[in-house]
């Protein structure tokens, strides 16, 4: 690529949240009732050359993998470019509506917030200037694991700068690691969660938009929330505070860009079809120990053994955004903190951040050594979610190690 060739970028936020009653998903589906923080979305474009990407950030618990490529096809075609070229980010609020065929306007939120999201691409895209970048990376104490007998977080909180050549900033991108269910017990309440306090006081801070990236959260939780009941609303400002204050001292230089690219890759997982009694003993424990209704998920099992099936094959898109040494790599599933650390290590890049909830929300990825412990995150949340992400049970145990591979070997 020619050196004289300056990169390129812009940034709009609006705002999607919904002036009409919705469902809202992420504890026991419920009806809104009031807003308590906006949810928003955050639009960047980034050009180099000839070639465009859109990085989106969204409040939401995180759509489908079928909606949010609709979603993504939306803006592609906007932009003229292919739907690899963009991607998803949510926050995986737990307050926030569900935009799917048969919750409370659900279809008309998921056009609402498609709307508003197409109206950020048009605005940033009139914006497209000349911008430099920097990465910075320090650690915090947001994050506590929340499965039991396990202290291992990601405490890494990674940053992207980007700013004007004269070093105006234009956005940080900010990457950390925490489920951001501290105000679930808010029941009907839309919120943000403690995403809302990090962009208030970083903004301030910075001056410019704070796009902020959930990473591989699925087994840690914001530290002081309860596992279950999760937490307060001061709780969810001191998280807001705990990353401010670990940002503020924080120096980054700029640079011009020397490699920048948006790539997706695919690989195949495998889950199993349980047996009649298997399907009734998790049903029967589901029950018991989570207070889970199994009787849908019996109902799912039962049709797959009916067609003939014993596996179920699920494609999963990984996608790589890379911006000189520093590289966002996301998967729709919820990946335990472990896998984004051991990817760090085996590509010896400490600014390597593997990264879930990206084009989708699907079922947990833990290590192995956790799948073979069970509990809520491997088993008995697929009596939920099932209908969202498309199979019964839990991937293959190895299947964690084969993720972390195979961005090893595809990573630039």
């Amino acid at each position: 690529m020619n050196k004289q060739v300056k990169f390129q970028a812009a940034v709009a936020e609006v705002e999607i949240t919904p002036d009409f009653p919705v469902t809202l998903i992420g504890g026991m589906p419920t009806r809104s009732k009031e807003v308590l923080h906006p949810l928003m979305s955050q639009v960047l474009l980034m050009k180099w050359g000839n070639d465009l990407t859109c990085l989106i950030t969204i409040d939401n618990l995180g759509l489908t993998v079928e909606l949010a490529n609709k979603l993504r096809q939306t803006i592609a075609t906007q932009l003229g470019i292919t739907k690899a070229e963009v991607m998803l980010c949510f926050s995986h609020t737990h307050n926030a509506p569900q935009p799917t065929v048969g919750a409370l306007n659900g279809e008309r939120y998921f056009s609402f917030m498609e709307q508003q999201i197409s109206l950020g691409v048009t605005q940033a895209l009139a914006k497209l200037q000349p911008s430099k970048i920097g990465w910075g990376l320090t650690k915090s104490q947001l994050g506590v694991n929340r499965r039991v007998d396990c202290s291992v977080v990601d405490d890494r909180l990674g940053v992207l700068k980007i700013a004007t050549l004269t070093g105006k900033p234009l956005v940080m991108v900010l990457r950390l690691t925490a489920h951001p269910n501290s105000l679930m017990p808010l029941s009907g309440v839309i919120t943000s969660d403690y995403f809302h306090f990090v962009r208030q006081q970083l903004t301030a801070h910075f001056g410019c938009p704070v796009m902020v990236i959930q990473g591989a959260a699925g087994n840690v939780k914001v530290r002081g929330t309860d596992t279950i009941t999760g937490g307060t609303l001061l709780e969810a400002e001191a998280a807001g505070k705990e990353i401010a204050e670990a940002l503020a001292k924080m120096t980054i230089n700029l640079v011009e860009v020397s490699e920048f690219q948006l790539i997706s890759r695919e690989l195949s997982f495998t889950s199993e079809v349980p047996s009649v009694a298997e399907s009734q003993l998790i049903a029967h424990n589901a029950q018991k120990e989570c207070g889970i209704d199994g009787t849908g998920w019996l109902a799912e099992c039962q049709r797959l053994r009916e067609a003939g099936l014993k596996q179920q094959v699920t494609d999963r898109e990984v996608q790589f955004l890379t911006l000189n040494e520093g590289q966002f790599c996301g998967v729709a599933d919820e990946l335990f903190c472990e896998l984004a650390l051991l990817a760090a290590e085996k590509t010896t890049n400490r600014l390597f951040f593997l990264n879930g909830y990206t084009n989708g929300c699907t079922g947990y990825l833990p290590t192995e050594r956790e799948w073979l412990k069970g509990g809520y995150e491997i088993l008995y949340s697929n009596l939920n979610y099932f209908p969202f992400h498309g199979h019964v049970m839990p991937f293959r145990p190895e299947t964690a190690a084969q993720l972390v591979e195979f961005v090893v070997e595809h990573k630039c």
